[in-house]
């Protein structure tokens, strides 16, 4: 599944990776039980509703970009190795830092966690690291990435957001509850586009 990005996207929405749906369709969050489509609607987020046929087209239309940790296509998440996680961490700092977003949008707590274990990890103390910036609740975190833009001196803040995953197998948050999570996002993005 391709990612969807581009330099100083308003947000970077980061799954997993992709579901056989998905990976079949070649779109992000394709699944017919997946809640992102509607959540990102609802929200308010966008104007108009949208599907996963159109993830292609939200870089210029709404400023938003798609990529996963992980890209191999599995059944389940559970399928995937702790190697496969923390590597996918890596590389996907690496495409933050290119891409400079303004909000790093984790679509599910485990994307968010393997990263911070990748992060973690290639800090100088990694336990220390592990700690500060550990996530204590989802939502918009306290910590930010500070990326030097490239060819310039200016200093890019990116804001990092936890939700829950948006798949219809994730049972412990219902749409509606996944819905907040895409508002409380939108403030966060109002705030910052006032600022």
């Amino acid at each position: 599944l391709p990612d969807i990005l581009r330099v100083d996207l308003d947000i970077l929405f980061i799954g997993i990776n992709p579901g056989i749906v998905s990976s079949q369709k070649g779109h992000h969050y394709a699944g017919h039980n997946n809640h992102f489509w509607g959540c990102l609607f609802e929200s308010g987020l966008v104007k108009e509703k949208l599907t996963y046929a159109d993830d292609s087209l939200c870089p210029d239309r709404y400023n938003f970009g798609f990529t996963n940790i992980v890209s191999r296509c599995t059944r389940s998440c559970d399928e995937l190795t702790r190697t496969e996680l923390v590597a996918g961490g890596r590389e996907l700092l690496s495409k933050i830092k290119r891409a400079t977003p303004r909000i790093v949008a984790f679509v599910g707590v485990e994307v968010y966690d393997s990263f911070l274990e990748a992060y973690s990890e290639a800090a100088s103390n990694p336990a220390e690291a592990r700690a500060k910036f550990k996530r204590t609740s989802l939502g918009s975190q306290k910590w930010r990435i500070q990326v030097k833009k490239q060819n310039s001196s200016e200093i890019k803040v990116i804001r990092l957001f936890v939700m829950p995953s948006t798949s219809g197998r994730v049972v412990q948050y219902q749409k509606e509850d996944k819905l907040e999570f895409f508002k409380d996002l939108k403030a966060l993005l109002d705030e910052l586009k006032a600022s």
